[in-house]
C-alpha cells in the first residue's frame, strides 16, 4: 500500500534494468528513450491472468506504448479476455495499438487532435470536424466517450448527446511529459466517482495543467488541481 493509501500490486520481470528516459528542456524538446527488458510469454500470460481477476464495474486503463518484446496485439488481446465481463476500458493510446481494440468497444479513448486524423486517413483541422468525427467512431464501434486533446489549445470531451470545448488553462510550463496520461488518470476517477461530464472536464483540465507546471517526475499536489478547476473555461459546441 502507498502513502496516498492505494494499492499496487507489481509484477516483477526477474532479468533486465528499469526503462531509463532523459528529457532534456529546450526550445525543441530533446529526449532518449532507453530500452526496457525483454518481457517473456509466460510473463505476458501473468500479466493476462492477473488482470482478468477484474470484475463488473471495475475500470482498467491501457495507456502508452509497449515493449517492443511483448506482441502488438497485447491491448487487443487483454480486452477481448474482458469483454463479456463488464470492465470498462479506457484506452490512450496510437495507431495500431489504438485501432485495433475499437471493435471490442472501449468505454473511452483519448486521442489528440492529429492521432484522430491518423485514424480516419484525413487532416482534421477545426473543432467541429474533431468533434464529427468523435460522433462517428462513437456511433460505429459503441464508444460511450471520446475525449480529443489538442496540446494547449485545450480539449474535446464528446458524448453521443452532447460536446464540451475546454480551453487550455494558462500556467507556467515545467514539462509537458506525462500530461496525457494525467488527464487519463482523472477520467478514470470522475467515471468511478460518477462525475457529471462538467465536473469531469473541469478535473481532468486542471490535473493536465497542474502536471505541465511540474519538472522531472515531481507529481501535481492536490491542492494545485484544486486551486485550477475554478479556472477551468469550457462551452458546449
Amino acid at each position: 500500500v502507498g502513502a496516498d493509501g492505494n494499492q499496487a500490486d507489481y509484477l516483477k520481470v526477474s532479468e533486465g534494468v528499469a526503462r531509463i528516459n532523459v528529457k532534456r528542456k529546450n526550445r525543441g524538446g530533446t529526449e532518449i528513450n532507453g530500452m526496457g527488458p525483454d518481457i517473456t510469454a509466460e510473463q505476458v500470460a501473468a500479466l493476462r491472468e492477473k488482470i482478468n481477476q477484474l470484475k463488473a464495474g471495475d475500470i482498467l486503463v491501457l495507456a502508452g506504448s509497449i515493449p517492443q518484446s511483448m506482441p502488438d496485439t497485447i491491448y487487443m488481446d487483454i480486452m477481448a479476455d474482458l469483454q463479456d465481463k463488464g470492465v470498462e476500458i479506457a484506452v490512450d493510446a496510437t495507431r495500431d495499438l489504438l485501432m485495433n481494440v475499437l471493435p471490442y468497444r472501449p468505454f473511452l479513448i483519448k486521442p489528440n487532435n492529429h492521432e484522430l486524423s491518423a485514424l480516419v486517413g484525413r487532416t482534421l483541422k477545426t473543432p467541429e470536424e474533431l468533434a464529427e468525427t468523435a460522433r462517428e467512431l462513437m456511433k460505429e464501434y459503441s464508444i460511450a466517450k471520446i475525449v480529443v486533446s489538442m496540446g494547449g489549445d485545450g480539449a474535446l470531451y464528446v458524448t453521443p448527446d452532447e460536446t464540451i470545448y475546454a480551453e487550455g488553462l494558462k500556467v507556467p510550463v515545467g514539462s509537458t511529459d506525462g500530461a496525457g496520461v494525467s488527464v487519463v488518470a482523472a477520467l478514470a476517477a470522475a467515471e468511478e466517482s460518477g462525475m457529471s461530464l462538467e465536473d469531469t472536464v473541469c478535473l481532468s483540465t486542471a490535473c493536465g495543467a497542474a502536471n505541465v507546471m511540474c519538472s522531472g517526475t515531481q507529481a501535481a499536489e492536490y491542492e494545485v488541481i484544486e486551486s485550477l478547476i475554478p479556472r477551468v473555461v469550457f462551452h458546449r459546441i
